[in-house]
């Protein structure tokens, strides 16, 4: 898709800003540096520089070093400094009402948990009957009172009068995204209180939309398929006990991705571009992207509701939300999306349900979950850490430090302590790395630096610099391992696996001389037996856990 004109211009000033600034170049002001941080540009990737703040906004982007005179400096040497991310998918209501803010505090506790997630800006849909130019500037008016983050909103398109008035919201209003919600016939949208709508009424949206340069964002479900299936299961099980999985049963992948074809198509032949909201499985995500391959200009976003739970989850009638949630394998194959970029964005689709509204089981449940603090929690733990880095990145990140003086080290993902949910098939084996970046530049074994080392290294060919491998699950590396950790408890682990620690307390504060120290810790350290790397298969079988957290030893 091609880029909004505000986002190539902002592209353009952040380049400007960081090219060919020197040290000791003219003076910036601001209130807040923070300096040498790793900051991810636009197409620039991660850049080490500085960040010049005034006012709670960025003054500039500039080259490490430049003069600048600030209240107050920030070093995030380290560290990785990210954009502020865009939720482009939410309901912002008052009370249980999800239709639109009413008064600012609705604003502010809503804007205050998107905050709190990484999210500073975000676009919540507004459903209303009324024609939107009447009600919009009320609206705008209790946002701008309450919002503590940058916010624009979509309209929900549902009445003859608001489609007539669409080429008026684009130009006058400046909303130019519009929702229609595919399943609100046969009476589902009394719910929300919108009039049924019917393929008539998509195909005039998608044209109106794109006669204006707008922009339609369906609700993909063709309700009508599930109505004899929710009242085959509703005759078998009337209370609901079935939970999650009877839910999914009612609404299965297939109505979903029979509505994102037919609307893409739609989209396709009206000319319209089409953004497809909460993809929640394989189905649809395959139905998305055939409509794509055939010529249709349509965007994916799933939600990490979608990304993180399946219908086993214990919780039970909590989650559940329309589409509903799937089964596990419908989760790995929205995540290969996202890896593989086929899944454009990952948006929250927060609705401020409370527990009550849960209540009666799962028929009488209300559809919707919050989550505005899970987004960017979600992409770094569930995509980052836990699935690695794609290879198809693999290589760019390599030709970002080739030459840089920068040795990059791969590390296998590990099964450290107990809370990072770590499964076998999650882990990217070096072998395969090794292969992949070598058919690109060759390289050439390095000899280890010193005994114990863990790291297999490798020169480039070229003399480009150094790059390593920590094998930590493909190959065992506990034979000649010299490392121990020391907690902030004060016990001596002699493995990053072990279970147990040896207290040194007791030592320390009888007073024990360095010398009568180190003979302690060298004779518990000639007892150690640990091979955990060599005996991982036998002792995960046995069901061993209670291994030390990697936050309580260190690296």
């Amino acid at each position: 898709m091609p880029e909004l004109p505000e986002v190539e211009a902002v592209r353009r000033r952040l380049e400007r800003a960081t090219r060919g600034r020197k040290k000791g170049g003219d003076m910036v002001s601001c209130d807040l540096v923070v300096r040498d941080g790793d900051v991810i540009l636009p197409s620039r990737g991660l850049t080490t520089c500085d960040i010049a703040i005034t006012d709670g906004r960025i003054a500039a982007v500039l080259a490490p070093g430049v003069a600048c005179s600030a209240k107050e400096e920030v070093s995030a040497s380290g560290l990785v400094v990210f954009p502020g991310a865009v939720d482009a998918h939410l309901h912002l209501g008052h009370g249980r009402d999800i239709a639109q803010p009413r008064v600012a505090l609705d604003a502010d506790q809503e804007t205050a948990a998107a905050a709190r997630g990484g999210i500073t800006s975000f676009m919540p849909y507004v459903m209303a009957t009324e024609p939107f130019d009447k009600i919009f500037p009320a609206i705008l008016d209790v946002s701008h009172a309450g919002a503590r983050i940058d916010f624009a909103y979509h309209f929900v398109i549902s009445t003859e009068e608001q489609l007539a008035d669409v080429p008026k919201y684009v130009s006058d209003l400046g909303v130019s995204t519009f929702k229609i919600f595919l399943n609100i016939r046969g009476g589902e949208g009394k719910r929300l209180g919108l009039p049924d709508i019917d393929d008539g009424f998509l195909f005039r949206l998608c044209e109106a939309a794109a006669a204006s340069g707008g922009q339609v964002c369906p609700h993909p479900e063709t309700i009508e398929m599930s109505w004899p299936l929710r009242d085959r299961l509703m005759a078998k099980d009337p209370e609901g006990k079935g939970g999650l999985a009877i839910w999914n049963g009612s609404r299965p992948p297939f109505v979903e991705a029979d509505a994102v074809q037919h609307a893409a198509y739609v989209a396709g032949v009206a000319g319209a571009r089409m953004y497809i909201v909460h993809v929640s499985s394989q189905e649809a995500l395959e139905a998305g992207l055939r409509q794509r391959r055939s010529g249709s200009r349509i965007a994916l976003e799933t939600c990490p509701h979608y990304l993180t739970h399946d219908v086993t989850w214990k919780g039970g009638d909590i989650a559940k939300i329309n589409p509903p949630l799937r089964e596990a394998a419908d989760v790995e194959a929205l995540w290969k999306g996202v890896l593989d970029g086929h899944i454009d964005t990952v948006a929250t689709d927060h609705v401020h349900r409370d527990a009550g509204s849960k209540e009666g089981g799962i028929w009488k449940a209300s559809p919707g979950c919050p989550g505005l603090e899970t987004l960017l929690p979600v992409v770094l733990s569930e995509g980052h850490h836990k699935r690695g880095l794609p290879l198809s990145r693999v290589a760019d990140l390599v030709a970002r430090y080739r030459g840089s003086g920068h040795i990059v080290r791969f590390i296998e993902y590990m099964d450290v302590g107990t809370l990072n949910g770590w499964r076998p098939d999650y882990v990217v084996a070096s072998a395969e790395l090794i292969a992949r970046i070598a058919a690109r530049w060759p390289l050439e074994s390095l000899e280890r630096n010193y005994g114990g080392e863990v790291a297999q290294r490798y020169a480039f060919a070229d003399g480009a610099g150094e790059i390593g491998f920590i094998s930590s699950v493909s190959q065992p590396f506990c034979g000649d391992c010299s490392r121990a950790r020391l907690s902030a408890d004060g016990k001596l682990y002699t493995c990053l696996f072990a279970q147990t620690g040896f207290d040194l307390r007791e030592a320390l504060r009888s007073g024990a001389s360095d010398a009568e120290l180190r003979a302690l810790i060298a004779a518990r350290w000639a007892q150690r037996v640990d091979r955990y790397s060599e005996q991982r298969a036998q002792m995960r079988a046995q069901g061993a856990d209670g291994k030390v957290e990697m936050f309580a030893i260190g690296g």
